[in-house]
């Protein structure tokens, strides 16, 4: 059991290591052991060579980003040119998407954290409020570190089901309404 809880330690430390994208990617084995970095690198040089319309809405969901022969560090055989999918999710955002995605992606995770915040100081459906928080928050650290909502199906899920409860009426709000309405009468 302690082997097991080092090497799972041991992979959060390298797995947020790996996000490095300042390091010489001239030596082979540097790429191989920073991918994710050699990835954020890779998408970099991709987004900064667009022209502006492809920086501020993106290359289109298919576009390949080139990481040559190291395609095949991820199973994807080099003739193809390059790799879809990055552990990064914002930096796959930012080439798909470009900023006009990412700004609307983060936009939408900050007005829930926000609207969660409120939920919790005013009492408001407490156990749903603080789950949300944790679901949306969440969210914006694992698209940091993995693909996030975009390549995850089990993500794309839990968002349906966030969508259900952010707007499912609480027992709290029905009973503020009910309150309401008989003081109007």
């Amino acid at each position: 059991m302690p082997d097991l809880i080092g090497t799972l330690f041991d992979k959060m430390i390298r797995s947020i290591t790996e996000l490095k994208a300042s390091i010489n990617w001239g030596d082979p084995s540097e790429i191989v052991n920073n991918w994710r970095g050699y990835e954020i690198y890779k998408a970099k040089e991709l987004y900064f060579e667009g022209n502006w319309f492809e920086k501020i809405f993106g290359y289109g969901l298919g576009k390949l980003i080139p990481v040559g022969v190291f395609s095949e560090l991820v199973g994807v055989d080099a003739s193809e040119g390059g790799i879809t999918i990055l552990h990064n999710g914002y930096y796959m955002m930012l080439i798909k998407c470009g900023l006009t995605g990412v700004l609307l992606y983060a936009l939408v995770y900050l007005v829930g954290i926000k609207k969660m915040i409120i939920r919790i100081k005013n009492n408001l459906d407490l156990y749903r409020s603080k789950l949300l928080l944790g679901i949306f928050v969440g969210f914006l650290v694992s698209t940091y570190v993995t693909t996030g909502i975009i390549n995850n199906r089990t993500d794309f899920v839990a968002c349906f089901l966030m969508g259900y409860l952010l707007y499912l009426p609480s027992k709290d709000i029905l009973e503020i309404t009910n309150q309401q309405k008989y003081k109007e009468m």
